[in-house]
């Protein structure tokens, strides 16, 4: 994944009562790029392929993400455990890129990726229907918790607003 370092903070809120941090967001464009397997329709027509992908949600993109926690203690001291991750987004366009399909037949695979394309806008609307939360897909509260943890910034008091101490920004590797 590129380009998640051309974003915007708009608002960042955290309640020490409830535990609940809530970040408001702006990023623009937001390529993804992997490899891919599939067999199965798109508006009813039959898509199978494998291979490299590069898809492009096209922003403005105003995400809302919300982290819910609990305090535990570890040795004495209390830490900030992340029990859930809440992404809000609503993607309205994308550009996408898929290799492979149909057996590597690059004719159907150009018109394909064409029409994938062109319609995108209408096949963001179909996709959004579903309401798929992104951290359904992705277990954000154990990758937040794995960051935190690295940074060393789960410490109870670190939570409820007090200066952090630069070293406690050092990684230990």
């Amino acid at each position: 994944m590129r380009g998640i370092d051309n974003y915007k903070v708009k608002e960042i809120n955290y309640n020490p009562e409830t535990l609940i941090f809530s970040t408001k967001m702006e990023f623009d464009d937001l390529p993804f790029y992997t490899m891919y397997e599939m067999s199965g329709r798109l508006l009813h027509i039959p898509i199978e392929g494998k291979g490299f992908q590069s898809v492009t949600f096209l922003g403005p993109m105003n995400p809302t993400i919300r982290i819910e926690g609990e305090l535990v203690e570890v040795d004495g001291v209390e830490y900030y455990n992340t029990t859930n991750v809440k992404v809000t987004e609503s993607i309205k366009d994308m550009e996408v890129t898929l290799q492979g399909l149909f057996g590597g037949d690059e004719e159907l695979g150009r018109i394909t990726n064409h029409l994938l394309n062109r319609f995108s806008v209408e096949i963001m609307q179909a996709i959004t229907k579903f309401n798929i939360d992104v951290s359904e897909i992705v277990d954000l509260a154990e990758a937040h918790n794995k960051i935190m943890k690295k940074l060393k910034l789960m410490r109870k008091s670190y939570c409820i607003g007090s200066k952090l101490p630069e070293k406690d920004f050092v990684s230990e590797g």
